[in-house]
């Protein structure tokens, strides 16, 4: 069994592999005087056992669950996310000249973090963790708190805070208030779906839901197995309803799909 990690290079930073792949060694170690002078083999730590003659179970199917559940321990939006962070780390990697950046250090994480946009750093972050990781190096947390890399987060935190007082946008509840205004807007319109459109806003502000556990992100992509349908939604009474549960299929904090149930009683509320 065997892991491969892959990197994206950028054509015009791909010099050195294309000096391997030409056979140029000597512009190669021009280029890279540490470098071994010949090969020698790498250990993998992830490889597993070696199967030995008369074994009663064959390693090559616990390798195959092996790599499946490890392949399943990740949502496909976090794969996508790890995907383009590990892009962006590679092209990051290639501008500094930095040509081998596993295992991580501490150094190399805070200059990365200086170089990220203040809003992707928690997540691309941990998609360098995870790739430390799948590697077979240690967590990069084990040998050390990371100090510097703290303090580096730290300052980053503070001086988005001062921008943030100096005029930038702040992303401010739903209040009622709010609410009470689409309800205007909606019944001076002429448009047919209204009244879903109220019902939507009314449902995710008393059940505190994001709209994306709501509505699919599109009616081409709904799917019955993860987005809310009909048999979703029981009320304890058709005539006069007082109280109406919702089950939430998936949620954002939901990675094993058990599901949520939200249940919503009638208000006193003017609206």
């Amino acid at each position: 069994m065997h892991f491969i990690q892959c990197m994206y290079i950028n054509t015009k930073a791909n010099h050195l592999v294309d000096s391997l792949s030409r056979n140029d060694v000597h512009h190669f170690m021009s280029k890279v005087p540490s470098a071994a002078p010949t090969p020698h083999p790498v250990s993998n730590p992830l490889a597993g056992p070696t199967p030995q003659p008369g074994g009663g179970l064959d390693i090559t199917d616990v390798a195959a669950a092996f790599q499946r559940y490890f392949q399943a321990g990740l949502a496909p939006s976090t794969k996508r996310t790890y995907g383009a962070a590990m892009k962006h780390f590679t092209e990051f990697c290639s501008s500094c000249n930095i040509l081998d950046p596993f295992p991580l250090t501490e150094l190399t994480l805070c200059f990365y973090v200086s170089f990220l946009a203040p809003q992707t750093m928690k997540a691309y972050l941990a998609a360098l963790r995870n790739a430390q990781i799948s590697m077979g190096f240690p967590d990069p947390r084990d040998k050390s708190s990371l100090p510097l890399l703290k303090r580096i987060q730290a300052g980053i935190s503070r001086i988005r805070l001062e921008k943030g007082k100096q005029g930038t946008k702040v992303r401010l509840p739903i209040t009622i208030q709010m609410l009470a205004r689409i309800q205007d807007q909606l019944q001076s319109s002429v448009s047919e779906n209204k009244a879903m459109v109220w019902e939507v806003a009314c449902t995710a502000f008393f059940g505190f839901f994001r709209l994306g556990e709501l509505l699919p992100s599109s009616a081409a992509s709904w799917k019955v197995t993860t987005d809310l349908a009909w048999g979703d939604v029981v009320v304890n009474n058709l005539t006069e309803p007082r109280m109406v549960q919702v089950h939430l299929k998936k949620t954002k904090t939901d990675q094993s799909g058990e599901g949520a149930d939200v249940v919503m009683c009638a208000q006193l509320a003017p609206l």
